[in-house]
């Protein structure tokens, strides 16, 4: 099983058999059926009518969170990228700060990235300005997707580049050998472009 925190198991594995059982038990009851929001099926509702094929109260695989709405997105041009949507009240935002996301909120959105979900949040309040117009609750959501596919885009740029470092690294800690060399062929495609001797 996969930690909701990096090291969970550790910790929790300090507890008594029993309290863990109970713990988790509980847990999953208060994860089996999830509150609908009335904002929740008004997002569902917009995303269902750009034909994006959502999925209310979608669980994450290890069954430990329900997403508010689910979409994937990019599978025709390469690797989908799953979207969980989340109508976030009031109550998710610093009181202070009405649009920064309040702790529980931000930990919930790493713990469904680990999970390799893209979380997208929908400020109610943005929502509430939409007054109820279709169309504009469909720009809405178009505008934030793109950013979204955007920044998922520059993750998985940032992520090749690193790991081709690493390669890099490991090839020269190891002497000898030859190096790969990457090259950004456009904004999706990393390609290799030749081995030189090191």
């Amino acid at each position: 099983p996969q930690d909701l925190v990096p090291g969970g198991s550790q910790v929790v594995a300090l507890l008594p058999r029993d309290v863990r059982e109970v713990g988790r038990a509980n847990f999953m009851e208060l994860a089996k059926d999830p509150y609908v929001s009335d904002f929740q099926a008004y997002v569902f509702n917009a995303l269902d009518s750009m034909r994006l094929s959502p999925s209310l109260e979608t669980k994450t695989s290890d069954q430990l969170f329900s997403l508010d709405v689910a979409v994937s997105l990019g599978g025709d041009t390469g690797e989908a990228v799953r979207v969980a949507v989340e109508a976030n009240g009031p109550q998710h935002y610093l009181r202070t700060h009405p649009t920064a996301l309040e702790g529980s909120t931000l930990l919930r959105s790493r713990l469904l990235r680990a999970r390799g979900w893209a979380p997208l949040h929908v400020h109610w309040r943005e929502w509430q300005n939409l007054g109820g117009d279709v169309l504009r609750q469909r720009r809405y959501l178009r505008a934030k997707l793109r950013e979204l596919m955007y920044q998922e885009q520059q993750l998985q740029q940032q992520a090749l580049r690193r790991h081709g470092e690493r390669l890099e690294e490991q090839q020269q800690a190891a002497g000898a050998g030859p190096r790969l060399e990457l090259m950004l062929l456009d904004s999706t495609d990393c390609a290799d472009v030749g081995e030189a001797v090191g």
